[in-house]
């Protein structure tokens, strides 16, 4: 759910680690996409499709995903 003020997609995924929030960015999309670890914004972390496939199943668990 997205909050009510309007702020670009960028500021709302960089305030989910303020609010005690994690961000993990897919190991395989990272290499389809040739990004650098380096350029991963402060506080994401690369996870491999076991880690992320469990979160997508876990109903307890509020996932964005884009």
């Amino acid at each position: 759910m997205f909050p009510r003020e309007k702020k670009p997609l960028r500021a709302f995924i960089q305030d989910i680690p303020d609010q005690a929030g994690k961000v993990y960015v897919c190991k395989l999309r990272i290499f389809a996409q040739k990004i650098r670890a380096a350029g991963l914004m402060n506080g994401a972390s690369i996870q491999g499709g076991d880690i992320i496939m469990s979160l997508l199943a876990d109903p307890d668990v509020k996932v964005v995903s884009f």
